[in-house]
């Protein structure tokens, strides 16, 4: 009897010892994946949510799609919505602006989650009515790279987005290629700093200058880099940097409400812009956020 326990206890030893290393093993296992994902950044295309449309659109269908794109030291989320005729979404309408692109994390405010990218051709907003085809480029690694592409008439458009394994920014990078005459290209980057709600006090600061609404500023060839806040708001900035991006004018639509950063381009059979970064902080300190875009300006 002593026998068969003391047997039984040395058994539930080595099987408490197996399972143990086991589990160790597991852990160790996990910490390494842990250690090879530092220094990485991943991008995911999340699948199309399709659902009756409830908003001011005249088509009845709503299309939703989400790019989420991570570090480790930041967190975003790219939403394209448009309003279609039908499931098979060939067709629909930016409602709220001529792309339909939005971001709507790390905060819902800031760069407009319904439609912060604006583009128009020849003073035309070509994109309005065409349906983008997303994709992954590269999903794992130093940048993790997506695009928005869309073919119509006029040109081919390819919005580059990546977020680099060690940035707080995602960058942006658009292609237009023109399929017939040339024309001016502008871009446009629409926000509601920290709020949408009243009382509202925007305020932009460049290098330079603190500037207040409502007016429409040209942007000095120095003034490359803007914070956006709200007084009332300020712990949640966003800003832009598009100091290579090979615009040849840029111009600033300050209003009570929304603010608009444009970039005018001259034609070309083919456009490709350089980097336009696009920063979004969630309870952050405007100083810190100043100190660190401005070189505490």
């Amino acid at each position: 009897m002593m026998r068969s326990l003391l047997f039984f206890l040395a058994l539930s030893s080595v099987v408490f010892a197996d399972s143990a290393q086991v589990v160790l093993d597991d852990m160790a296992k996990a910490l390494a994946s842990a250690g090879t994902a530092v220094g990485k950044a991943s991008c995911a295309l999340g699948k199309p949510e399709i659902r009756p449309h409830r908003a001011h659109g005249k088509l009845p269908m709503g299309y939703i799609r989400h790019l989420d794109l991570s570090n480790g030291k930041a967190t975003y989320r790219l939403r394209y919505w448009m309003n279609i005729a039908d499931r098979e979404a060939k067709t629909g309408v930016a409602i709220e602006g001529s792309t339909g692109l939005g971001m709507d994390r790390p905060n819902s405010v800031n760069w407009y989650s319904n439609n912060f990218l604006e583009l128009s051709y020849g003073g035309n907003e070509i994109l309005k009515h065409a349906m983008a085809k997303m994709a992954v480029v590269q999903a794992e690694g130093e940048r993790a790279v997506a695009t928005f592409t869309w073919d119509v008439p006029e040109a081919r458009v390819v919005l580059e987005i990546g977020l680099a394994a060690d940035a707080e920014c995602i960058d942006l990078r658009c292609r237009v290629e023109a399929k017939g005459e040339p024309k001016p290209v502008r871009l446009g980057f629409r926000a509601y700093p920290g709020h949408t709600a009243p009382p509202r006090a925007r305020r932009v600061v460049t290098i330079k200058r603190e500037l207040l609404p409502e007016a429409d500023y040209e942007l000095q060839p120095e003034e490359t880099t803007l914070v956006l806040f709200d007084q009332a708001e300020p712990q949640l900035p966003c800003a832009i940097r598009f100091a290579e991006s090979g615009h040849k004018k840029a111009t600033l639509a300050l209003q009570a409400y929304g603010v608009t950063v444009h970039l005018d381009y001259a034609p070309a059979k083919i456009l490709a812009t350089d980097p336009i970064l696009l920063w979004d902080f969630r309870n952050q300190s405007l100083n810190q956020v100043m100190d660190r875009l401005l070189g505490g300006k």
